[in-house]
């Protein structure tokens, strides 16, 4: 029987941590261990995670950030199979038997959608990634040569076998403080295959205080998510050099997300900007040809993304900056937003 380790990480998340848990052991896979690794919390998760006895294995440390979690909880996980859950989400009873049943040989990744829900669980009406979205499926190796990145659910959405994450972990924790799924979905698109299970085996919970999220937005928030991609590029590159593979000179060029973050980040601030080479054209250019060519993307989001990137990229700063905070903050974002980014 393959055991399945569903990794809880856990900063502060008293409110939903028990939830999370509860979803963990009510899998349908016979054989399901549930590690909770507490990173530093000053709220009573620990005592949420502890309320569980022998069935939970807690284990609490400093505060050092989502990877630095990640590291020290998979020392504790003896699955064969690991999904690493944030402890604001929530697994759906069959999530682990069907990642064990699509996991096979040569497959370093099995991922699926989330179902968006709002704080108390009710559902939003939405997937993540959107329902026109494709998965991606089968070997990826190429794009994430080619963009460093790949179409890929959040942190909930994954299973990886053990090989893997032996390959990968520890992560640089400094670097990877925050979304830590980023570096294991890259890199394990160099390591082999991805299987997609086409629909939502997690509740994905949005709230005021999600990772990324953010209710206002400054030029040090921007040069924070340019510096995270450029880390994860940087690893992207050091392992498909170890491996012998050819990797593009300049991977954040070849991802939207990254050309978008790094043009944004250029305009607010462009005497702080992570990349001393980037010029607003050059941004301009690459974001447009990466964008456009984007087929995990329908039309109308491909277009409502090209315009965008015009107004952020040429308009004057008075028309450019409410563009930037009007993408990036969720307080400001319509409904028209969500409609074209989901699909």
């Amino acid at each position: 029987m393959t055991r399945v380790s569903v990794l809880i990480d856990n900063y502060d998340y008293e409110r939903f941590l028990g939830r999370a848990i509860d979803s963990a052991l009510a899998q349908t896979h016979p054989d399901v261990e549930v590690v909770v690794v507490d990173d530093g919390s000053k709220d009573g998760s620990v005592e949420v995670a502890r309320s569980y006895g022998d069935r939970v294995t807690v284990v609490t440390k400093p505060n050092g950030g989502q990877g630095s979690a990640v590291n020290e909880g998979f020392l504790h996980c003896t699955g064969e199979v690991v999904v690493v859950l944030d402890a604001d989400d929530e697994l759906r009873p069959e999530a682990a038997a069907k990642a064990v049943t699509a996991m096979g040989e040569g497959v370093a990744k099995v991922h699926w959608r989330l179902e968006a829900v709002d704080e108390d669980g009710a559902p939003l009406g939405h997937l993540r990634p959107g329902a026109g979205t494709p998965l991606a499926s089968g070997s990826v190796r190429e794009e994430v040569l080619r963009s460093g990145y790949y179409s890929s659910p959040a942190m909930s959405g994954n299973a990886y076998p053990r090989w893997v994450l032996e390959r990968l972990l520890p992560m640089p924790a400094e670097s990877f403080r925050i979304s830590a799924d980023s570096y294991l979905i890259a890199l394990a698109g160099l390591l082999g295959d991805v299987v997609a299970v086409d629909e939502p085996l997690t509740a994905y919970r949005i709230h005021g205080s999600n990772g990324w999220r953010a209710d206002t937005l400054t030029a040090d928030r921007l040069r924070l998510w340019v510096t995270h991609d450029i880390a994860r590029q940087d690893a992207v590159t050091a392992l498909a050099r170890e491996l012998g593979l050819p990797v593009a000179a300049d991977l954040g060029l070849g991802d939207p997300a990254s050309v978008r973050a790094r043009l944004a980040s250029l305009r607010a601030d462009g005497a702080h900007h992570p990349v001393a080479s980037d010029t607003r054209l050059g941004l301009l250019r690459a974001g447009l040809r990466t964008t456009l060519a984007d087929r995990s993307a329908g039309a109308k989001q491909r277009a409502f993304l090209s315009a965008w990137l015009v107004a952020v990229g040429l308009a004057p700063r008075p028309v450019s900056w409410p563009a930037t905070e009007w993408f990036y903050v969720p307080a400001r974002r319509p409904k028209l937003r969500r409609a074209v980014t989901s699909r």
